[in-house]
């Protein structure tokens, strides 16, 4: 049963959003954000239509985004329906070549099935797959001939910047090498070299979790480099959230302003997390200012409004 909300409910509601997300609206006008999307999100269902929702508003309202998505559940579950079991080396899936023909052909699924869910929720988009542009340049990442795991070695933004206004460009995480082989990259280190190059406003990245927690458990809203530095080094910040966060620090060296990790699974955290004072995540900035410091709410805090 549809909730009703009453006239003065509606009116109460419109105001608050209105008073608080006009500032940011106006602020990000034709501004870049880049926007990663992982695996866990990628589910279909209510996440992803959640996150697409805010995307598309986010372009609608003027604001340049870019969406790169990972794709790692979906790939261990083709490699295992081959009869391939998912190796996993310094952190980082063993990629042969059999492997990487999965991965390509994966992420290129899950492209054109993102591009033609936003245009199914009247969004505008196109798909930059592995093979169809040359956006993203790699190297091999180690010594390994047989191991396609890659690392950026450069950007070539012009593809994107000559999209017309409204439309969201959508990447793969597999780049090419010079001799024009394939190799898959992490999807977090493509997102934040595209933001770098696109001297975005910010890099999101959305993955299942609310944020970056503190030693006390609670999540914490607003991090500079040099605490989340601290946090690293101390266990605070530990397994899979540490690359996480060392893609956004390394967003921050490469002259973005922001960096963000939320949960994108519920609808409207996106536009929470851009458009509103407190955001909904972890907001990691260089340096502590008055501009930067957001009230920090714990989750009690939202659930109880």
């Amino acid at each position: 049963m549809a909730t009703v909300v009453h006239l003065r409910d509606a009116k109460r509601l419109w105001g608050e959003f209105r008073d608080q997300a006009m500032p940011y609206i106006r602020q990000f006008r034709d501004k870049t954000m880049v926007v990663k999307v992982g695996g866990s999100v990628l589910h279909g269902g209510t996440s992803q239509k959640a996150f697409l929702d805010d995307v598309i508003f986010m372009a609608q309202i003027g604001i340049h985004v870019v969406l790169v998505h990972g794709g790692s559940r979906h790939l261990t579950d083709k490699m295992r329906a081959a009869g391939i079991e998912p190796q996993v080396r310094d952190g980082e899936r063993y990629t042969d070549r059999r492997t990487l023909a999965i991965a390509t052909s994966v992420f290129n699924e899950l492209n054109a099935a993102l591009v033609d869910s936003i245009r199914a929720l009247s969004g505008q988009a196109i798909g930059l797959r592995a093979g169809d542009s040359s956006v993203i340049f790699a190297k091999r990442k180690g010594s390994d001939p047989n191991n396609y795991v890659g690392t950026v070695t450069r950007v070539d933004a012009e593809p994107i910047r000559a999209l017309k206004d409204g439309y969201i460009p959508v990447l793969t995480c597999i780049g090419s090498g010079d001799a024009g082989e394939h190799f898959n990259i992490n999807a977090d280190e493509v997102a934040s070299r595209l933001a770098c190059e696109l001297h975005a406003a910010k890099l999101i990245l959305l993955t299942n979790v609310d944020g970056v927690n503190g030693s006390d458990g609670r999540l914490i809203s607003t991090l500079t480099a040099a605490e989340a530095e601290r946090l690293m080094k101390t266990g605070v910040i530990s397994s899979g959230m540490i690359p996480k966060v060392r893609m956004c620090l390394d967003a921050l060296r490469g002259g973005v302003r922001k960096a963000h990790i939320l949960n994108g699974s519920s609808k409207g955290s996106l536009l929470c997390e851009v458009l509103s004072d407190t955001g909904v995540g972890t907001e990691i900035v260089a340096r502590r200012t008055e501009s930067s410091n957001r009230r920090v709410r714990t989750r009690q805090d939202r659930a109880n409004g």
